[in-house]
């Protein structure tokens, strides 16, 4: 039971590795690709490549890789509370406790 759920979760993150990769691919294949683009292509190949080396096996105890747009949410996260600790400091000459 618990392996067939893992396969349905792997098939459905493949899936959508997949959907955000083509997309990407398109633009890089019609020479309208950014950089940012082809950076977000490689991380999501990258990814959907982390997600093919998933045993399903072993669920529940699966390590699943973290998605590309995962990553960024943390990073944005992190962003936004550095930048939100550097206004204080400006504003009010201190860091308030964390």
């Amino acid at each position: 039971q618990l392996i067939n759920i893992a396969v349905a979760e792997k098939v459905g993150l493949y899936a959508n590795a997949t959907l955000e990769i083509a997309w990407r691919q398109d633009s890089v294949d019609l020479n309208k690709a950014t950089n940012d683009i082809k950076t977000q292509l490689t991380a999501w190949k990258t990814y959907r490549l982390q997600l093919h080396s998933v045993d399903t096996r072993t669920a529940p105890d699966i390590n699943w890789p973290l998605s590309p747009s995962a990553y960024m949410l943390d990073e944005i996260k992190k962003l936004s509370f550095n930048t939100i600790k550097t206004t204080a400091f400006e504003r009010f000459g201190y860091l308030a406790a964390t």
